[in-house]
């Protein structure tokens, strides 16, 4: 008995084992056939996609190129222009740069823009442009530092004349300026520094100085200084103001303090020497400035005695 039953237990085993091997046999060709499937699906969905990437590419491209080229997205609606001092016209900035407006923004040319500026007005020194994507470009002016105040005009540090700003006139020393330039007409801006540069010399290197007023001689080059005393010193500022202000200053403390009223000129044109015109020969010496200087001096003398008369 035991025997039998033995062999009974081995046989259905191997029934049980038959019919779970033919089972996962038949699960494997199942999972075969679904993974097929799923590669062909992936397969044809992939293809797809691809397709439906191109076209999403292409719309993408068409819609940019119509929003750069075609919308008003990108186009230049606000114009701000700031300046740092009183000298530039803000007013004049705007009108023309109203040739921006409606343009592409990336496509405005900042070289443009600065030459417009500045043919405009001679008294811009510098100009900072940011453009603020979409729609705005923001702009910084800076102009030339004034030097002297010309009548109803200002000299600035390029030689440029730009109409008196009151707000900086009575800071600037005056500058008598013969001839009278012409409206588009630039100085000499590195004489214009000279003469800056002479005027605070003499206040340095002679105590108690005081500058009453400044002739600038554009034909000759030259200019005359009359100081507190009435005595007027006469400096050819073609040439190196440093000798002329140091012959002088030896001259003041070692001969003759020229704060005395002993003279109605000195000249400083030539180079190591000293003319002087004492105040015995006023007349004579009023003709030799005349002389020099032709109906220029003439003239200054008729504007001084008219504001004096006033």
């Amino acid at each position: 008995m035991p025997r039998n039953t033995v062999v009974k237990k081995k046989k259905n085993i191997s029934v049980v084992s038959q019919l779970d091997l033919f089972s996962w046999n038949k699960k494997k060709k199942r999972r075969k056939k679904l993974l097929k499937k799923l590669k062909r699906n992936f397969a044809l969905l992939s293809k797809q996609s691809r397709v439906y990437k191109y076209y999403l590419a292409i719309w993408i491209i068409f819609f940019m190129w119509y929003l750069f080229f075609f919308s008003t997205f990108f186009t230049v609606k606000e114009i701000y222009i700031y300046r740092d001092d009183s000298l530039s016209d803000i007013d004049a900035a705007y009108r023309s740069l109203n040739y921006v407006r409606w343009d592409n923004i990336y496509f405005v040319d900042p070289w443009v823009i600065v030459s417009r500026l500045k043919n405009t007005q001679k008294a811009i020194k510098q100009i900072d442009i940011n453009k603020k994507i979409p729609d705005t470009i923001e702009i910084r002016l800076q102009s030339y530092a004034p030097l002297f105040r010309i009548w109803n005009t200002l000299a600035l540090e390029n030689g440029s004349m730009v109409q008196n700003n009151w707000i900086v006139r009575d800071s600037l020393p005056e500058l008598s300026l013969y001839p009278d330039p012409s409206d588009d007409e630039n100085l000499n801006f590195t004489h214009l520094e000279k003469i800056l540069a002479l005027s605070d010399s003499l206040k340095k290197n002679i105590l108690w100085l005081q500058i009453e007023k400044i002739e600038y001689y554009t034909t000759a080059e030259e200019v005359l200084i009359q100081i507190n005393n009435g005595l007027i010193l006469i400096f050819d500022i073609e040439k190196d103001i440093t000798p002329q202000i140091k012959k002088l200053s030896v001259y003041s403390s070692e001969k003759i303090d020229i704060l005395t009223p002993f003279a109605v000129y000195i000249d400083l044109r030539v180079d190591g020497k000293i003319f002087t015109c004492e105040v015995e020969n006023e007349n004579s010496c009023k003709n030799n400035i005349t002389n020099l200087y032709n109906d220029d001096y003439f003239i200054s003398q008729q504007e001084a005695s008219s504001q004096i008369s006033q």
